[in-house]
C-alpha cells in the first residue's frame, strides 16, 4: 500500500508520515533485481547473450498486467492479479500454438491480430465495469 501511495501522489504521501524517497528507491533496487533475474532465465533458455533478445515483448508484459486486472488508469492492481493476467495469457498463446500444431498453420501474424483482439477485448470490458461501478447509485445509511 506504501508503494501505491507515493506512486500515487508522492508529495501526499511524504505528508502522510511516509518515506517516499526510501521507497521509491526500494523499488527500483528490487525492479532491477528481478530484471536482471529475469535475463538470466531469458539467458538459460536461449544460451545467447543477445540484448536484442526480448524486443518486442513489451506489450505482451503491459497486456498480461491489464489481464489481471490493473487498471491503465492507475489505482487499482495486485501481484496475485498480476500472475493470473500472465498465466491467462500464456494460455491463450498455447491454445494458438495447439491449433497450429493441428496442421490448422495460423500465419504469424493473424496470431497477433489475435492476440491483439482478445486484449482489446479485455480492456474493453474492464472498462464498462468500471464505468457501471462508478455510475451506480450509492446508499447511504441511516
Amino acid at each position: 500500500t506504501h508503494v501505491l501511495a507515493v506512486g500515487g501522489d508522492r508529495r501526499s504521501a511524504e505528508m502522510m508520515g511516509l518515506r517516499a524517497g526510501r521507497i521509491q528507491i526500494a523499488v527500483f533496487v528490487v525492479s532491477g533485481a528481478l530484471s536482471g533475474l529475469a535475463g538470466a532465465f531469458l539467458l538459460a533458455k536461449t544460451t545467447t547473450g543477445n540484448p536484442l533478445e526480448a524486443q518486442g515483448w513489451e506489450l505482451t508484459a503491459i497486456a498480461a498486467v491489464v489481464l489481471g486486472g490493473t487498471l491503465l488508469s492507475g489505482g487499482r492492481g495486485s501481484v496475485s492479479a498480476t500472475i493470473s493476467g500472465v498465466a491467462l495469457l500464456a494460455i491463450v498463446f498455447q491454445i494458438l500454438n495447439y491449433v497450429n500444431g493441428m496442421g490448422l498453420e495460423i500465419n504469424t501474424y493473424l496470431q497477433n491480430v489475435i492476440r491483439g483482439l482478445f486484449i482489446l477485448a479485455v480492456v474493453v470490458i474492464q472498462a464498462i465495469a468500471l464505468r457501471r461501478r462508478s455510475s451506480a447509485p450509492r446508499v447511504r445509511a441511516a
